[in-house]
Parts: C-alpha cells; structure tokens; sequence
C-alpha cells in the first residue's frame, strides 16, 4: 500500500494504492466492527456495491442478474452448476481455451473441485476434491491450448476445429456444452474468433452455453451489454486491470436466458450468500466481508477511470500499446511475444479493445531465463526496504511441453488515470507520452540488468 511503486504488474496482482484505502476508509466511516457482521448494514452494503457496479456498466438489473464472486477461477464452479441445472442435463462438456492463458485452477473448478487448499470460507480440502459434487460428477472438462510446444500460437482454425468435434460429440449425446472465450488472457490472446463463435451459435444447438471470460478486466462496456444481449455469460473481475486487490470478481447472467440464480447450501465453501441477488441470509449467517471490501474499492476505481475523458483515454492505451512493444524491442535482452490472436479490427474481436499486456521472454548469454529466475527477478524489481520500484506481471508459462516461460507489462486504471490528470493539471501530451515511454523502458532496462547479474553472480 503505498504510491511509489509503478503499478505494471495489473495482468496477475494489483498493489493497493494508498488513495484506495483511504476511499475505503471514508466509505466505512461512521460503522463500527458490530455494524461489519450486522445482516442488515451488510444488505445496504452489498446494495450499494451492486447499483454502483450496474450504473457504472451500464447495466440493467431487470436483464441483468449479478454474483460477485471471491476470483474468476471460483466463478467456474458456480457457472457449471447453473448450466446444469438449467438444462437438466446427466453431462456437462465444459470446453476451457487456453487453460494456461487463464489459470492454472480453471480446470478443476469448471469440474467444481478445489483449485487451492484453503477455499474462501477457510475450509481445508486437497487439491482436486470434489467441493460441489453435483457439478464434479457431471462435467468433463476439455482443455484447449492455445500455445505449441515451442510457445507460439498455430492457426486459429486448428484451435477451432478441436472445438466444434466436442460440440458435436455434445450434440451426438444430448449433452451440454460451455464454451469459453478468451477476451483477453494473461499473454492478452483473444480467442476463438467472433465468426466461429456466431457460427455454433448459429446451429441453434439449446444446450450450447457461451462464457465470455474477460477476467482481465480489459473490455469495453458496449461489448459486455452485446454479449449479454447475445445471451452469453460474462465474467470479469475488479482486480487487474481496475487495481482492486486479488479475489475481487463477478459473474453477468443474461435473464433471457438464465432467469435465476439462486442460492444453494452445497455453494458454502466458495461463495458468499451476500453475493446473490435478493437472497437474504438468516440469522446464524456467519459474516465474510473480504469480498465486499475489495468490490468497494473496485467501484471507486472503476469510477474513477470512466470518468476521465474517453478520448484522452484510447490516447493512453495507444501510446502503451505502440511504445512498449518499441521498448521491448529495443532491449537486446528480451524478446517480445507477437499475439497472433489480436486483431486490429474492431468487429473481429469482443472486449478489449487495444493492447494492454505486453509479454516477452527475457535472455542472457544466449539462453531463456527460466520459471525460477524470472521469478526472482519479478521480485527483485521491488525494494522491500522502501517499498519503492515496479510491480510487473508474474511470470507466466506458455508451453507446458518445454516451460517456455514469460514475463509481463501490463497498463491498468491507475496509470491512465494519473497520466490524464497530469495532462489536465500541468504537462502537455507530449511530455506525458515521454514520461510513459521512460517508465517503460527503465523496466526493460532494470530486467536485463537483473538478467545479465544471474551470469555474473
């Protein structure tokens, strides 16, 4: 929690600003700690966090139903039940593109099994157990990566074409099948395409369910409510991109489709019942307020960021979007990764809408640097002593055949926010474009610096 940390690192964990906690702080002002695990000051908490979060969307809660959940991950479990329930189906196919892109728990929960050890209630489990065995019995859960073994990322249609044999094998049973998009993952890969995804869409297939899985939190709002209006599902998460700390996220249910999502008792070790939409506890309700805590300064940020000047922010996003990738490539020590699955044209993708993750591998003598080393050098960008320097994206993997491994900078909120203000209070566009471009390129500089020390050390 401090201000002199560059928040780069907004494609894993955000560091909490200090300006968040004192906007949190001030929102609490006047509860005491017996007004926090009050049912009734808790319900005017949640209901506040919900209308603040629709408004600023521009969401419409008589078509919109919204569960806020503890991480994207944990939302996997609560959509494979709905789905299920609502069809009534013996099986589910729940079909994850770019598992390493998204997660490495995505898979156990889309199967509704522990991903971590200690689920959000704090209940004990080991990895993979079965935490809602509803859901756990009735999905097969099918992988699709995105990457090769080298790191790079084949032909779109390859990636496609494994998609429509499990729908078909779905259809063949009567089975139902989710569908994840991409819009946007830790490496900022979108996919599968918007054509192919309005092709299945288009065989009319009921049991067909959509999840649009922009947990990154790098979307535009127009292209929620078009998903929504599609009848897909829309995951997102006030972390990330809007620098809320981690386990911070929600799940969109379009009411056409999915009227109602009620609470269920097996819910308990991942959700919260506050979560839910016009569900009210009883009074042996034990209360968790992580959740809420987090939401509340998600929506000060979100706030924050959708009030500033649009254009003044796609000037932002440009200039990280041109001058990183120039940043990177001027550094002889690392090698950009070209996201084949981004495409310039608006109509082609779904959310984001520029680049805001930059990855990269990172080279001394001739050789990558590892999992291991990128993940000291992740840490050591930090002084721990004055709580000073940058905070990037944790090292991710792109190939699990030969743990080809990258690093990432990524924009968020804050910065945008803070370069507008700049610009509006005292520097030109210029001098701002100049001043992003030098915070980049010194973080460039400080990871081969750290890179070359592995070899003189």
């Amino acid at each position: 929690m401090n201000n002199e940390i560059a928040p780069l690192g907004t494609c894993t964990a955000s560091s909490l600003h200090s300006d968040d906690m004192a906007d949190l702080l001030m929102r609490l002002e006047g509860l005491s700690d017996n007004d926090l695990f009050s049912i009734d000051t808790l319900s005017k908490l949640w209901k506040d966090v919900r209308d603040d979060f629709c408004n600023v969307l521009g969401l419409d809660k008589q078509k919109h139903n919204v569960v806020f959940v503890p991480s994207g991950t944990d939302s996997e479990s609560l959509i494979s039940s709905v789905i299920l329930e609502k069809d009534g189906s013996e099986k589910l196919d729940n079909v994850v593109v770019a598992p390493l892109e998204v997660g490495s728990g995505t898979e156990l929960a889309c199967g509704g099994r522990a991903f971590s050890e200690i689920s959000p209630d704090g209940s004990s489990w080991e990895i993979g157990d079965s935490i809602i065995p509803s859901v756990s019995k009735k999905t097969s859960v099918h992988g699709i990566e995105v990457r090769s073994s080298s790191g790079s990322i084949p032909p779109m249609s390859q990636l496609e074409n494994d998609i429509e044999k499990i729908m078909n094998n779905s259809i063949l049973f009567n089975s139902s099948i989710s569908v994840h998009i991409v819009a946007g993952s830790k490496t900022g890969v979108h996919a599968p395409s918007i054509g192919f995804i309005q092709k299945i869409e288009g065989m009319n297939y009921p049991k067909l369910h959509v999840l649009v899985d922009a947990a990154q939190g790098r979307f535009s709002r127009t292209g929620v409510l078009r998903s929504l209006d599609a009848g897909r599902i829309v995951t997102i998460t006030g972390s990330k991109f809007f620098g809320a700390p981690p386990f911070c996220g929600a799940v969109i249910f379009p009411k056409s489709r999915y009227p109602e999502i009620r609470w269920k008792d097996d819910y308990g070790p991942l959700f919260n019942q506050m979560c839910f939409e016009n569900h009210t506890p009883n009074q042996t309700y034990t209360a968790r307020n992580g959740v809420l805590l987090r939401w509340m300064i998600a929506i000060s940020n979100m706030k924050k960021y959708y009030s500033t000047d649009p254009k003044m922010r796609l000037k932002v996003l440009k200039w990280f979007e041109e001058d990183g990738v120039t940043a990177i490539k001027e550094n002889k020590s690392l090698r950009y990764i070209e996201q084949q699955f981004f495409s310039p044209d608006e109509k082609n993708r779904l959310l984001a809408t520029n680049k805001t993750i930059h990855t990269f591998q990172v080279s001394t003598n001739g050789r990558n640097l590892g999992m291991e080393e990128l993940r000291i050098i992740h840490s050591r960008l930090i002084n721990k002593n004055d709580m000073s320097g940058k905070s990037i994206g944790q090292p991710v993997l792109l190939s699990r055949s030969n743990e080809e491994t990258g690093l990432r900078i990524a924009l968020g909120s804050r910065i945008i926010v803070d370069t507008i203000n700049n610009i509006v209070s005292r520097s030109s566009e210029a001098s701002a474009r100049e001043e992003l471009f030098k915070l980049i390129s010194e973080t460039c500089s400080e990871i081969s610096q750290l890179a070359r020390d592995f070899d003189e050390n």
